[in-house]
């Protein structure tokens, strides 16, 4: 109840909430509803929770695996992220995060962080989840000036064509000489 609202403004940060509405509620409610697969570990990385998208993450085995109720990485990668999980002071868990590469390929977005404050009654886990990569989210208008070498006012130019002005209100909605 304690770190509820705290989690969900760093996963609506961080776009990892699906639609769901996520009301106040108990800490697994929160995890459960997330569009990313999210574990919580104990320091010697005992797997103290996880939700139905961690579930079908070790299923797949693409970074992380369950043995013996430990998380234990699959790749290179993900068994450097494990052992520092375990091994690093929890203090250096504060909002980190890495790109981490399935043995096919496929990079997905790891980001851990200790729950520490949470008070004694959840003892000091850690938070991981692990999500897949956004996708670009650049505009249309920014792929152009990227792809022409656009000024900064040229783009505000080509902007303001793209939402049919003249070239007349362009000038004067930027301030700037028609000619320009």
């Amino acid at each position: 109840r304690l770190i509820s609202p705290h989690i969900r403004r760093s996963v609506e940060i961080s776009g990892v909430l699906g639609h769901a509405q996520v009301q106040a509620g108990s800490l697994r409610a929160v995890l459960d509803v997330l569009s990313a697969a999210a574990f919580i570990l104990e320091p010697d990385g005992r797997i103290r929770f996880r939700n139905a998208k961690a579930d079908t993450e070790l299923s797949l085995r693409r970074l992380f695996k369950e043995q013996q109720g430990t998380l234990a990485g699959v790749t290179p990668e993900a068994v450097r992220v494990a052992t520092q999980l375990r091994e690093a002071p929890l203090g250096k868990f504060l909002g980190h995060d890495a790109h981490l590469n399935t043995s096919a390929g496929v990079v997905l977005h790891a980001t851990w962080l200790a729950l520490e404050q949470a008070g004694e009654e959840l003892g000091s886990p850690l938070l991981l989840l692990v999500r897949e990569v956004e996708q670009d989210l650049r505009t249309p208008l920014e792929q152009a000036a990227t792809a022409f070498r656009l000024s900064p006012t040229e783009t505000q130019v080509l902007g303001q064509i793209l939402n049919g002005h003249a070239l007349t209100e362009i000038a004067e909605i930027l301030g700037i000489a028609r000619s320009t």
